[in-house]
């Protein structure tokens, strides 16, 4: 694994470059399982009805209509409309969507915002020579927005050979849909990735998000093979700010933090790079009544297994700071080239829980065999393994949340007035794009 020198950048040949891998997992097509956690009583689903006077799509009888709310039920209450409806924490919460987009009330001065930013379906041009991914659950694919030029990636959630894919209220397709689009819909922060519009055609759900044009931190670190402390606190700590806003402000838990769920952008023009995090097909929401979030918990058990929190791993319940564990794994992995928990798919229960009982001691012998390979001035510091640590905390009482990592000793450590943002950017550009032919 390769330490870089912060000071070099720009220095080095550029090389070849070659055609740049395809980012698919970062949004989400494989694996889900959502559910809202919430443990108060639902709200009876109420009967699906046509949009009042006043809707900007003049369509709505020829056209199919998609209604989503969090309990999720699909009828057909009007002929050649469709409903997906339901109740969210026993209040109702509708959007309409139809084949060009979504639907707002002329009337509702809350979506506002999303009105202006609203691009029809008609207005893309898709690439299908430009897919990103594919999974079991549909695709993604590149597509550009015909008046301005600019790129999305739009994801496809397609239906079963046979079924209507919006049917069954329990389905996979209808909890990611639900996760993904409440949870991201209703989020704006720049380290979260942002939906712009959603669409119902031909029985298939599509969102327009962020294009994302690096991939994944996975498919980053491939390439660039390591990273200066200094890099990696930059990358973390722009993911505690996206898991900061998640639990404080939106009190949701991601579940699924990995370096194939990290999605990285590069805007050429501005010449500034971005982190954001990917994939809410199997986050969970709460309706927040406690003011410590640390009393908030979770109970259902899905995610990757070797980024799961020891709580996880175990079937008891967790809360916001189980994205933290998770975090700290991604960070060793990607700093070290070392995953500390790998073997976890072959052990047996109690080895898993032998495992975890000495995690700690684990994780400084990798970060201690990692050192061995470096200069004596390359090498780790104090405040990195503290980190690491904090984050890999087995006792989920005594483990941070983001909000309190980002004042860590090593987060600060680099807020010595350079330019970190900048650095970030020519890093990602010297070791990242001059290798690989990456286009905004």
């Amino acid at each position: 694994m390769s330490a870089f020198d912060d000071s070099t950048f720009g220095d080095q040949q550029e090389q070849k470059q070659q055609p740049l891998g395809k980012p698919m997992i970062a949004y989400g097509l494989d694996n889900f399982r959502c559910d809202s956690d919430d443990e108060e009583e639902k709200a009876p689903v109420v009967a699906a009805h046509k949009p009042a006077t006043g809707f900007r799509n003049t369509n709505f009888v020829s056209n199919l209509i998609l209604r989503v709310e969090t309990h999720l039920d699909l009828t057909t209450p009007v002929s050649g409309s469709k409903a997906l409806k339901g109740s969210s924490f026993g209040e109702t919460q509708s959007y309409y969507i139809g084949p060009n987009g979504l639907i707002f009330n002329d009337d509702d001065t809350s979506n506002e915002a999303k009105k202006q930013m609203n691009i029809p379906y008609d207005d893309l041009e898709c690439f299908k020579l430009g897919t990103l991914g594919s999974g079991s659950f549909g695709t993604v694919v590149l597509a550009k927005h015909k008046q301005t030029g600019q790129k999305f990636a739009l994801k496809t959630i397609r239906e079963k050979k046979g079924e209507n894919p919006f049917g069954d209220d329990e389905s996979d397709q209808n909890k990611l849909i639900w996760a993904e689009f409440k949870a991201i819909y209703e989020s704006d922060h720049p380290n979260l990735l942002k939906v712009y519009n959603c669409y119902f055609k031909d029985l298939c759900f599509y969102m327009l998000l962020d294009y994302c044009n690096c991939g994944s931190l996975k498919d980053v670190f491939k390439v660039t093979e390591g990273t200066t402390e200094r890099m990696m606190s930059v990358i973390v700590e722009k993911i505690l700010k996206g898991l900061q806003y998640l639990q404080k402000e939106k009190h949701i838990v991601h579940r699924d933090i990995k370096p194939e769920n990290i999605l990285v952008d590069y805007d050429q023009n501005t010449q500034k790079a971005e982190v954001k995090i990917g994939d809410f097909g199997l986050c969970g929401h709460k309706k927040e009544s406690n003011k410590d979030i640390g009393k908030t918990m979770f109970s259902t058990v899905n995610g990757t297994k070797i980024y799961l929190s020891p709580e996880r791993l175990q079937g008891y319940s967790y809360n916001y700071n189980s994205d933290i564990w998770s975090l700290g794994v991604l960070t060793i992995e990607l700093m070290t080239g070392v995953h500390p928990l790998s073997t976890l798919t072959t052990l047996s229960h109690f080895d898993i829980v032998d495992k975890l009982e000495n995690i700690q001691n684990e994780l400084l012998q990798i970060l201690n065999n990692y050192d061995a390979t470096l200069k004596p001035e390359k090498k780790l510091s104090a405040e990195f393994k503290d980190f690491i640590l904090k984050c890999c905390e087995p006792t989920k009482d005594k483990r941070p949340f983001a909000e309190e990592l980002l004042t860590h000793p090593w987060i600060m450590k680099f807020k010595d007035g350079k330019d970190n943002e900048q650095l970030f950017s020519l890093w990602l550009k010297q070791f990242f794009i001059k290798k690989k032919a990456v286009t905004k």
